[in-house]
């Protein structure tokens, strides 16, 4: 069963034009949803990918990260 935080989380995520959410299910894997695309990641994995979205939208901001990793 999902906890009022995670729906909440998945509430407000799914509230922008990107069609995006993050929930942890009771096994503590986190899913992270996307236009039709689900990945699981364990806590571990799920803390590496904050910390490196976390540096390159400090490194190049948000617009230049994104368009940087798509052309890589």
């Amino acid at each position: 069963m999902e906890s009022t935080r995670d729906m909440q989380i998945e509430k407000i995520s799914r509230g922008t034009k990107f069609d995006f959410s993050v929930k942890k299910c009771e096994h503590g894997h986190f899913h992270i949803h996307f236009k039709g695309i689900t990945l699981t990641l364990t806590p571990a994995e799920f803390e590496q990918l904050a910390k490196k979205i976390t540096a390159s939208y400090l490194r190049y901001g948000v617009e230049e990260a994104i368009s940087n990793q798509a052309t890589h």
